[in-house]
């Protein structure tokens, strides 16, 4: 019977124990800070409304603001692509300061709230010749917020700003020409400036640098973590919490508990966060548990503090 030398038996238990080592996984974590005042929609029915002046041509294009506003709320919310119903309206008035009729246009159920853009004035378009042909056009209109079913003004802000793009150039092109061109983006830049509107009515994303561990060539796993990144934290607490019980290694029983005292940690359930790591602690010693404690110990003392 051939026998190994007992250095190389050493050496392949010592690589199959690195191999089912967890390691951590660092990524970005989007996160709303808390509102500072004014309002935040995060999680409610919003419906839009585009309002123009049939003798202002330029105030036609106030629908494509509402329409981008509509797809960036769809994607903060998680909503499928033209679930947030968008209205378009000619105004009823000549007088701008008339607004309490407007909510009245539409049923009182049609949404929790309702948001409305109107006014839309664009200036004269201003040119900066290169490779890349900078696009200015100053602007202005109005941002209104009603709650529908009472009909109430929350907000009104009169908005005035310039809308900068570029325009790639290939050879000479003349000002009338490049106008044109920039007339026919129009719509897309103005999309991209509702979805930037919704930072009146939404928390400011930032990102928070977090890790949770991994499990090198076990695809289940990688599942879980991309089902974290992809705020389906339920889904992937399902099966950390299933591996925390029966994962025959107590390394990856550990790591599992881990990610469920992070995910816990991240929800704010201090608590539930120290009682994984309680027990992630009580299945064997990881190297950056300590590292764990630490935060989770200065989180629930701010909490505290908070209070």
């Amino acid at each position: 019977m051939k026998r190994f030398p007992r250095f190389l038996l050493l050496f392949g238990l010592l690589g199959l124990l690195e191999a089912c080592s967890p390691v951590p996984f660092y990524f970005n974590l989007q996160q709303h800070p808390s509102q500072q005042g004014g309002m935040d929609l995060s999680g409610h029915d919003v419906a839009l409304m585009a309002m123009f002046q049939p003798e202002h041509r330029d105030s036609s294009y106030v629908e494509s603001i509402a329409v981008g506003f509509a797809k960036k709320m769809e994607t903060e919310q998680y909503r499928p692509e033209g679930s947030l119903p968008v209205y378009v309206f000619p105004s009823d008035t000549t007088l701008p300061g008339e607004t309490g009729y407007i909510p009245y246009l539409l049923p009182e159920d049609v949404s929790e709230y309702l948001v409305v853009i109107d006014d839309l004035q664009l200036g004269t378009y201003e040119l900066t010749p290169g490779a890349y042909c900078k696009v200015s056009l100053p602007f202005t209109c109005r941002f209104l917020l009603f709650d529908q079913p009472r009909r109430n003004r929350l907000m009104e802000q009169a908005l005035s700003d310039t809308l900068i793009w570029t325009i790639r150039v290939e050879g000479q092109v003349s000002d009338v020409r490049m106008i044109a061109r920039a007339h026919q983006s129009l719509p897309q830049v103005l999309e991209k400036l509702g979805a930037e509107m919704t930072s009146l009515v939404l928390p400011q994303r930032t990102n928070q640098r977090c890790w949770l561990y991994r499990l090198e060539d076990d695809h289940q796993w990688t599942r879980a973590l991309e089902q974290a990144l992809n705020q389906e934290w339920d889904k992937a607490a399902i099966f950390w919490m299933e591996r925390a019980q029966n994962a025959s290694h107590w390394q990856e029983r550990a790591a599992a508990a881990c990610n469920l005292s992070i995910a816990a940690r991240i929800a704010q359930d201090y608590a539930l966060a120290e009682a994984w790591l309680d027990w992630a602690a009580g299945q064997g010693a990881l190297p950056e548990m300590s590292i764990l404690r630490s935060q989770l110990k200065s989180l629930q003392e701010t909490s505290i503090t908070a209070r």
